[in-house]
């Protein structure tokens, strides 16, 4: 099955003040407001919401709160998440996707394996939390990082300076960095050149739409 990159754009300021409200006084996330709030968000769900649920492969039993179902917490603060998500320019619109050809030419461009990661997955999305001092009960956020991750807009400034520091990479499409992509995929022909300059747009519209609203990213690579 095809792997798409999904990506949505969002106020953290919003969201966290949402989250400060089901803050208990120890400073951790209460886990009934939580519930509440993940309930609320799906009673009047967005295109948006819809596609994002169908990313991180929502079922029911999650806001049914299973005894079987694992890291609740986690998913329910990714459903209450899914009301402040807009649709956003993603890596997998072309063929092959622009996160195939990123990640093919980005190492040997000089970008840092962290910051590649960041451009392509995102972020772990407990730093939501820690950015804004609030703790999920048990000190456990880890399968968050399974449902997606986020890129805070410092992070997206930065990204957009180091895309801007290795930019001739994708203009200037040399030999060795063709057999980069050939490792990745066989299919590149002639319009390689054409291939890596889109990439590189993709990247940049990402970062920049998010930067001209001064929003988040929550991405999913599904």
């Amino acid at each position: 099955m095809a792997v798409r990159h999904f990506v949505y754009s969002f106020d953290p300021a919003a969201f966290t003040a949402e989250l400060r409200t089901c803050v208990a006084p120890d400073g951790r996330l209460n886990l009934e407001a939580l519930h509440a709030c993940a309930q609320a968000a799906l009673e009047n769900l967005s295109d948006a919401a819809r596609e994002a649920l169908v990313a991180v492969r929502y079922s029911d039993s999650w806001i049914a709160a299973d005894d079987d179902e694992a890291d609740l917490p986690e998913k329910w603060l990714v459903i209450a998440l899914t009301r402040y998500l807009a649709t956003a320019p993603s890596l997998s619109l072309q063929k092959p996707p622009a996160y195939v050809i990123l990640k093919a030419l980005l190492p040997g461009a000089g970008m840092a394996a962290a910051d590649i990661q960041r451009l392509v997955h995102g972020d772990d999305p407990a730093s939501i939390l820690s950015d804004a001092g609030i703790v999920l009960p048990g000190e456990e956020s880890g399968a968050l990082r399974d449902l997606g991750g986020w890129m805070s807009p410092a992070s997206i400034d930065s990204l957009s300076r180091e895309l801007e520091r290795v930019r001739d990479c994708f203009v200037d499409v040399t030999p060795d960095r063709r057999a980069a992509l050939a490792d990745r995929y066989s299919g590149w022909g002639v319009d390689a050149d054409k291939h890596c300059r889109q990439a590189y747009a993709a990247a940049q519209e990402m970062l920049d739409d998010a930067r001209r609203r001064d929003r988040a990213l929550f991405m999913v690579l599904d």
